[in-house]
């Protein structure tokens, strides 16, 4: 519908000022010019203004029903934050305490969690998280199962390598450890095979073990 359309452009724009104020911020730590800021706020209580009568049309519409949706409540928080962002920015003094603007901080990198409506009103997209979040189960399942392959290798390579042979010195690129730091137990031995397997350093754990 327009009305849709007109959100999903406002939710668009919203994100890309979100990262136009953060980089103008990070790049002037956070010393803006009085005008700048003046801008910033403007637009800032522009957009949650915006999201905060679609919010109360919404829940003027629905009454009851919009309880009852899980994105109608995420809506509903994102706006009590933006709200309560806009409450803070205002009252700001200059001479706020570290942790004041920490707080600050957090509240306006929730803002940016808004781009996620755009998931239910783009069927494919949210298709595609669908299917990726489906993914995840068999991904945890595979590292699982890497995992107890590299406990069983783990438990072989100390008992054929480490105990027997735990102070031999072995020259591992610029560093000169003994085989007991590399596995000389369950954990450091699950280490260095996940080491291994991630290709990092294993020409010099290899070359190191060739005399042993």
């Amino acid at each position: 519908t327009p009305f849709q359309g007109a959100v999903t452009a406002v939710i668009v724009l919203n994100a890309i000022y979100i990262g136009i104020e953060t980089d103008r911020n990070f790049s002037f730590t956070g010393s803006v010019g009085s005008g700048a800021a003046q801008v910033y706020q403007a637009f800032n209580l522009l957009f949650t203004g915006i999201f905060l009568v679609e919010l109360c049309l919404r829940l003027f519409a629905l009454r009851a029903q919009f309880f009852r949706d899980s994105w109608n409540l995420f809506d509903f928080v994102l706006v009590a934050i933006s709200v309560a962002d806009t409450i803070v920015a205002f009252g700001q003094t200059g001479e706020e305490s570290s942790s004041f603007l920490s707080v600050l901080r957090l509240l306006k990198g929730f803002r940016v969690a808004r781009v996620l409506r755009l998931l239910r009103l783009f069927k494919e997209l949210w298709l595609m998280v669908r299917g990726l979040i489906g993914s995840l189960r068999v991904l945890f399942w595979t590292w699982v199962l890497l995992a107890v392959i590299i406990y069983m290798f783990a438990i072989v390579l100390v008992q054929v390598v480490g105990q027997p042979q735990s102070e031999h010195v072995l020259d591992v690129g610029d560093m000169s450890l003994t085989v007991a730091q590399l596995c000389g137990n369950v954990p450091r031995a699950m280490f260095t095979l996940f080491q291994l397997m991630t290709t990092e350093g294993w020409a010099d754990i290899s070359r190191g073990m060739e005399n042993l």
